[in-house]
């Protein structure tokens, strides 16, 4: 549930999982079947994004130093999670409001309830 924009590649239908199993990382090949439903999905995620952003957005939870290494990666475009959470979060003592990424308990619900 944590990956980020930039973890797929469109052009070369790879998608790249940064500190897998044995904090490898590793690079699997998209199905052709279902990159038109990752893109559809992707522009949704840039709207959702451009909409935080005009709403005063302080950027994606970013993980380790990253944010003090580049200081605008949380509001930029390719750092957003592909799977966002519905909703914002304010940082508890701060003003910041961002969003984390989909948590797995909403998947394992939702997959419960297919069953």
């Amino acid at each position: 549930m944590n990956l980020r924009i930039h973890n797929f590649n469109f052009d070369n239908s790879v998608l790249t999982v940064h500190d897998g199993k044995g904090k490898k990382d590793r690079t699997v090949p998209l199905p052709e079947k279902i990159i038109p439903e990752l893109k559809a999905h992707l522009e949704r995620v840039i709207n959702l994004h451009q909409k935080d952003l005009d709403a005063g957005y302080t950027g994606a939870f970013m993980f380790g130093l990253l944010e003090k290494k580049y200081k605008n990666c949380a509001k930029e475009l390719i750092w957003q999670w592909y799977f966002p959470a519905k909703q914002l979060t304010l940082v508890p003592g701060t003003k910041e409001i961002r969003r984390y990424h989909f948590h797995e308990a909403q998947v394992q619900r939702a997959i419960k309830i297919a069953e």
